[in-house]
């Protein structure tokens, strides 16, 4: 009878899960966003200014969203009343460690 109590595939990948968390905590672009963040239902669209500012900020590395500046992220990750904004490079470091999830 096979012992199905342990897995090395599950327990590498783990680890390397564990490990990604764990770097996250020496990553300068993060400054405790999972008081706000964790969990939050996220989707990605192309970036459109609401307001008579024409740009907004990533929570991680402040990279510039916009439409009208040229070399800003025009797309993203955001909450449904997208005041939130998170660049595609930083929802992928960071989506593990604050459970965010696709709407």
């Amino acid at each position: 009878m096979p012992n199905f109590s342990y897995c090395h595939r599950c327990s590498t990948f783990r680890k390397q899960i564990l490990s990604k968390i764990e770097n996250i905590k020496n990553d300068c672009r993060y400054q405790n966003q999972d008081k706000y963040l964790q969990g939050l239902k996220i989707l990605f669209i192309p970036y459109k200014s609401k307001t008579e500012n024409d740009h907004d900020h990533c929570e991680f590395c402040w990279g510039k969203f916009s439409s009208v500046i040229l070399g800003a992220f025009n797309e993203g990750w955001t909450d449904e009343n997208q005041y939130r904004w998170i660049g595609n490079k930083c929802f992928q470091d960071f989506k593990v460690k604050l459970k965010l999830a696709r709407k």
